[in-house]
């Protein structure tokens, strides 16, 4: 009313403040007391919050607006509160914030716990302490796959050569290959499995076209490191494993060649 005294069936808008005044009575007479009550939507015990999972950096991860989404049922509406304007990260609530596993944050709506002296509304009262999980880096390795139709040295013209000596990388090279359509290059995790093969072999014909060889004939026989096969080997659609590298470098490309399995030349 016009003395500031405010009527059970007043409407109060979000952010007003209730300020009480008390007068004292018995031992306390004639002496006032005050008390204020910031009028708010909702405490944050009510509401819905959502994090996004965090990955571990080796460094403390704090939360940013894009990763945390709060919301709360007011009068059958479900609002969104904003960072830094309906709540605030307590900065030094932060704990376990640095190792793979479950953080903590404490928030709150009271701006003047994060700057303190400060005067503002609140549409929004009480804290809440949070927890998010800080998950491990995913490693990610490219695979590139060479059809390795080779030379006197190493792949298919190495294996026909090996079959039947009679005849040089030359001759081999001019009715053998490996089908041309190179197969894409995969990104895996490590402990991820090798795309499989699609490669085939191929011979010129009488009329000189070029077409697919048995697999009975020649074969394909996992993959390598090294053209040659002296490398590491895989079977196809293996699990990519770098335990014999002895190092493993996140983000490192490699590629692996196809060897092949001569048992007769067609």
């Amino acid at each position: 009313d016009a003395k500031g005294n405010v009527k059970p069936d007043v409407y109060m808008e979000p952010g007003s403040v209730l300020i009480a005044t008390i007068p004292g009575k018995g031992a306390y007479e004639g002496q006032t007391f005050t008390a204020s009550y910031a009028w708010s939507w909702g405490d944050l015990s009510r509401a819905t919050v959502k994090i996004k999972d965090q990955v571990y950096t080796g460094k403390q991860i704090r939360l940013t607006e894009d990763d945390i989404t709060v919301t709360m049922k007011v009068k059958n509406k479900v609002l969104e509160l904003k960072p830094d304007k309906d709540f605030w990260f307590i900065g030094n609530s932060y704990e376990n914030n640095i190792r793979t596993g479950t953080a903590r944050v404490t928030i709150t709506a009271d701006y003047t716990q994060v700057n303190p002296g400060a005067t503002t509304t609140r549409n929004y009262g009480g804290n809440r302490t949070l927890t998010y999980k800080i998950t491990q880096k995913q490693m990610n390795y490219t695979v590139s796959y060479d059809g390795n139709t080779g030379d006197d040295t190493s792949g298919l013209i190495k294996a026909l050569i090996t079959k039947d000596p009679t005849h040089d990388a030359e001759y081999y090279a001019g009715l053998y290959r490996v089908s041309p359509t190179p197969m894409k290059d995969s990104v895996i995790p490590l402990g991820g499995k090798l795309t499989a093969n699609t490669y085939c072999v191929q011979k010129k014909n009488a009329r000189g076209q070029w077409q697919a060889v048995a697999k009975t004939n020649i074969s394909f026989a996992g993959w390598n490191t090294q053209p040659d096969g002296t490398g590491h080997a895989f079977t196809d659609k293996s699990v990519f494993d770098l335990s014999w590298i002895g190092r493993l470098i996140y983000g490192e490309t490699y590629t692996l060649y196809a060897q092949w399995q001569v048992t007769t030349i067609p």
